[in-house]
């Protein structure tokens, strides 16, 4: 029999082999390649072709193999997303025959430690519900589907467990996934959950060891483990029997991979919720599309108010100045009051550029077309998309003046002038350069949390719904800069950021929130009506043009020869035009919002319609018509451009 096999994580097209074993579509088999055994999944079988130029060789049957919840999973993100099923199966964790022998042939076989049994996670009950709470739990009880759009402190997580709780009661062999968007979130609610649920609870994401991701595997295979937090990776293990999902923080952006394939974990989990899982997307700001889809479709429940009785004071400064008269008197009163700050700012490094004043150039990364960053402490200018670096200048290399100065302050700029004006503050920052890795950052949060610092500086990273009992202040610096992006999304997350980071602080008694912006009559005013009623304006912006009202795609065409990469792109845009769907709209052929990266210079071509079908049918005709001559990334939905 002639099979068809598309090796996985290889990013090569369906291959030919021939076997005698009695295969099926979605089998994983061994393939030989090039002398090479290499991992594939068939993809059809008993081809029928009339003559051959060459003979396939046999494979061999893997002892890997792809549950059923997985092969739905598999299936629907290749359809949706275009890729290959070898592109898609790489990013799954397959049921392995081999280890599951081994581990039936532990259990039957006395331990040397079956005299010292593992002491048990000691457990404490449930808190009680609100009426409101249990509305919501009662709510999410009678639908296949729900969004959860409570307020920051109404208590989401406490309906979560108690979601969980009443479906291993009600089922012994159920299994329970929690999605977070960021590994620095699973730790605290790992914690959390096992203080109830006990040796019931793991842990997953990227940053855990293997011993320790086998251990996971090997407890899921077994069914000791019932409930597993993680980021979006975890949605891929080989659930025997997962049965509730709860996608936290819905909104996130980190649910969407940036690399092939480009699927979002959270769109992935709705589909699952045909499939009969109940899914649970929960957030204090969800996204506008999950927001309009849970309107229309009837599964949206509204949880307002806290669960601590806590009250926050919003205050907009309009100074042109950072460290203004307003801000640094509010810093001083933390102090005071032996309490804590949370500081967000959008920029990394001292500076995000260096000016010259004089011919107003600034010093460009050679790779990206980006400016390079100030690092005082590496003396260096640093590009953060490509680790480039070089000495800080003392004179302007176009031309040659002294006059160069920092453009748009960073953290570590803001760090200095802060510890400078109060000595006696204890002051660390939470981002890339200083939190790189998951240790790292897991200590500088707990730091925070044992208050053994007062004022936390941070980027994007302080918006993740971390709860810090003490901080009784959260500033916001650089939100116009984020309010003022080239891009449709440009208010959603510039909102979605300050409603985040706002319910940071004063979460237990009564807290702050300084927003310092040029723009403080609009934010006023959009805090003052709150997040749903911006939601609601922001659908009215967006009707019959962008999401959720239209399906978008973008096609990104690549290469190291500009004027070679925009050929390309226009070939492809001219093939489309004869090829695409009647009704399938083609946005122009543009520059990436990075136009130059790592040295590759990239061009896109958004498409847009009103339906997916008809989009995702244009992309297959066009890759029909290309037959590999050139080559392009597709973005399904994408959120960048």
């Amino acid at each position: 029999m002639l099979i068809s096999v598309s090796p996985v994580g290889l990013h090569l097209n369906e291959l030919l082999y021939s076997t005698d074993l009695p295969l099926k579509r979605l089998d994983l088999v061994l393939i030989d390649l090039r002398g090479k055994q290499y991992l594939g999944i068939v993809s059809q079988t008993n081809i029928i072709l009339e003559s051959l130029s060459f003979t396939p060789k046999p494979v061999t049957k893997s002892h890997l193999s792809l549950t059923t919840l997985q092969k739905n999973l598999l299936e629907f993100t290749s359809k949706y997303y275009l890729q290959s099923l070898g592109n898609v199966a790489n990013i799954f964790h397959f049921q392995d025959s081999v280890q599951d022998k081994l581990l039936e042939a532990r259990a039957n076989k006395p331990s040397k430690n079956e005299n010292k049994p593992k002491k048990p996670i000691e457990t404490s009950p449930l808190l009680n519900l609100s009426q409101a709470q249990k509305s919501a739990l009662k709510f999410i009880e009678s639908k296949n589907l729900s969004l959860l759009f409570g307020d920051t402190s109404s208590g989401k997580s406490e309906i979560y467990f108690h979601l969980i709780d009443s479906l291993l009661h009600s089922n012994n062999t159920a299994q329970c996934l929690l999605l977070m968007p960021e590994i620095s979130l699973t730790p605290l609610m790992e914690k959390r959950l096992q203080k109830h649920f006990g040796d019931k609870v793991a842990m997953w994401h990227s940053k855990i060891t293997k011993v320790k991701k086998q251990k996971v595997l090997n407890a899921l295979s077994k069914g000791s483990v019932k409930i597993i937090i993680g980021a979006r990776s975890a949605l891929f293990l080989p659930w025997s029997d997962l049965r509730l999902i709860i996608v936290d923080e819905e909104h996130d952006d980190s649910f969407k991979s940036q690399t092939s394939p480009r699927y979002n974990a959270r769109d992935l989990c709705v589909m699952l919720s045909q499939k009969g899982i109940k899914v649970v997307l929960g957030s204090a700001t969800p996204s506008i599309k999950s927001y309009y889809l849970a309107k229309e479709h009837g599964y949206l429940f509204r949880l307002k108010g806290k669960f601590f009785n806590s009250k926050t004071k919003l205050t907009l400064d309009s100074s042109k100045e950072i460290l203004s008269p307003m801000l640094l008197t509010s810093l001083q009163k933390v102090l005071d009051d032996k309490k804590q700050a949370i500081i967000f700012l959008p920029t990394r490094a001292n500076f995000k550029s260096l000016l010259c004043t004089n011919c107003a150039s600034t010093i460009k990364c050679p790779h990206c077309h980006v400016s390079l960053s100030v690092n005082y402490k590496k003396h260096s200018l640093i590009c953060h998309y490509c680790n480039y670096h070089m000495p800080i200048p003392e004179v302007c290399p176009t031309c040659s003046s002294t006059e160069l100065r920092g453009k748009r302050l960073g953290t570590e700029e803001l760090k200095r002038s802060l510890e400078e004006l109060f000595q006696t503050a204890k002051i660390r920052i939470c981002d890339r350069d200083n939190a790189g890795s998951f240790k790292e950052l897991n200590k500088i949060l707990n730091d925070f949390s044992n208050h053994k610092f007062d004022f936390l500086i941070g980027t994007q990273m302080l918006s993740k719904g971390h709860d810090f009992k003490d901080a009784s202040l959260s500033v916001i610096l650089g939100i116009d800069h984020i309010l003022g992006l080239n891009d449709y999304r440009a208010s959603e997350k510039a909102f979605e950021l300050l409603f985040q980071i706002a319910g940071r602080s004063g979460r237990r008694e009564e807290g702050s929130v300084l927003i310092q912006s040029l723009q403080s009559e609009y934010i006023e005013s959009v805090f003052k009506k709150g997040f749903q009623n911006f939601l609601e304006n922001e659908l009215l912006q967006r009707a019959n043009f962008y999401p959720p009202f239209v399906r978008l795609a973008k096609l990104t065409i690549r290469d190291k020869d500009e004027s070679k990469a925009l050929a390309n792109a226009r070939e492809i845009k001219d093939l489309l035009l004869r090829c695409k769907e009647e009704n399938v709209e083609i946005i122009g052929l543009a520059p990436g919002n990075m136009p130059k990266l790592k040295d590759y210079y990239f061009f896109n071509i958004i498409l847009r319609c009103k339906k997916a079908s008809p989009l995702l049918q244009s992309i297959l005709s066009l890759e029909f018509y290309l037959k590999d001559k050139l080559s392009f990334d597709i973005d399904i939905d994408p959120i960048d451009f």
